[in-house]
């Protein structure tokens, strides 16, 4: 089946391999999860509980920053290149925060079809 869309992620709905074409060439070819797997994964969204004040991470584990300039509650977490994210969400629980949720800032699918088509 030859499936076209702008909206990625549908694709762990109904497929279990996928294959990425550009002007007739394979990009890609392999499972969803694979895909998936070539997203670097690096930035996420944090919400946390009561606000935060400015909770500096160790540089090796990445950097924190209010996702809009008046927020308490929604914070960007950029990974370092070796930052581990179980460290880094550690690091900010130990200053007292109550993590809510934490999620990645873009689709992982996306930013894998973004490294395909830009790193092939």
């Amino acid at each position: 089946m030859i499936w076209a869309t702008q909206r990625l992620d549908e694709i762990r709905g109904f497929a279990d391999t996928a294959t990425v074409l550009e002007a007739g060439r394979v990009r890609f070819d392999g499972t969803v999860v694979e895909l998936s797997g070539r997203s670097p994964g690096r930035r996420f969204l944090i919400r946390v509980q009561d606000g935060l004040h400015a909770v500096p991470l160790p540089e090796h584990l990445g950097l924190l920053t209010a996702a809009t300039s008046h927020s308490r509650e929604h914070f960007i977490l950029e990974l370092a290149p070796e930052g581990i994210l179980g460290d880094a969400l550690l690091a900010v629980a130990g200053s007292g925060a109550r993590i809510l949720s934490c999620r990645e800032e873009r689709s992982d699918i996306e930013d894998a079809f973004f490294d395909v088509m830009v790193g092939a």
